[in-house]
């Protein structure tokens, strides 16, 4: 009898088990609804915005230590106003970058670009007209032209809109120094600019035309 009872009850039980877990498994079962998009962080960089921090930074940072070259080094006034403008762009668009780089994750280079070091080299090695003539064609001219590309890039391109408004903004004050460059040297686009001889027997040459 005890037997009979007991089977009775283990019966039971598993039943009870049974239909207590059936719903359980219906629910493991059960396609899982898709997961809700993610929303995109509004700081993170796409690589066209990534690279323009990183080139506006080291051009920066030469047009800075090339303009402030030039204020100890040329004796031309027009020349000296030009490197004073030039240091006066580049601070405020360092400053910029540097105020946005922490929220955007960006590590900036703290140094200029090896070719950029190079020329700062070059530059310093010369003086008078033929410092002049360089540093007009190199600062106003190529890097104006160089930058003229990474701004527009950004511009038209970036997705981060501090980043693209400054960039448009950038290339008025760049188009107005690369007017200013061009109308000091007599330069026109495609021109090939005046090559200086710094080797001991050029070093005398006087260069033939530049600031008037």
């Amino acid at each position: 009898m005890l037997k009979r009872v007991g089977t009775v009850l283990i019966a039971m039980f598993m039943g009870l088990v049974i239909t207590i877990g059936l719903p359980s498994l219906a629910q493991t079962n059960r396609p899982t609804s898709p997961t809700a998009p993610s929303i995109p962080n509004r700081n993170q960089l796409s690589q066209v915005d990534n690279q323009f921090m990183i080139d506006a930074n080291r051009n920066a940072l030469a047009g800075i230590a090339l303009g402030q070259l030039a204020l100890t080094q040329s004796a031309n006034n027009e020349v000296k106003r030009f490197a004073q403008a030039e240091v006066d762009e580049q601070v405020g668009v360092r400053n910029n970058l540097v105020r946005l780089a922490p929220s955007l994750g960006v590590n900036l280079p703290s140094e200029p670009t090896p070719r950029d070091q190079e020329v700062m080299q070059r530059l310093m090695s010369l003086s008078g007209e033929q410092f002049d003539v360089a540093f007009m064609n190199e600062t106003g001219i190529n890097a104006h032209l160089e930058n003229a590309a990474i701004y527009q890039r950004e511009a038209g391109l970036g997705q981060n809109q501090d980043l693209v408004r400054l960039a448009s903004q950038g290339l008025t004050i760049i188009t107005q120094h690369y007017n200013t460059a061009s109308t000091l040297t007599g330069y026109e686009v495609a021109q090939v600019p005046p090559r200086i001889d710094t080797s001991p027997q050029g070093s005398q040459s006087t260069p033939s035309s530049f600031v008037r």
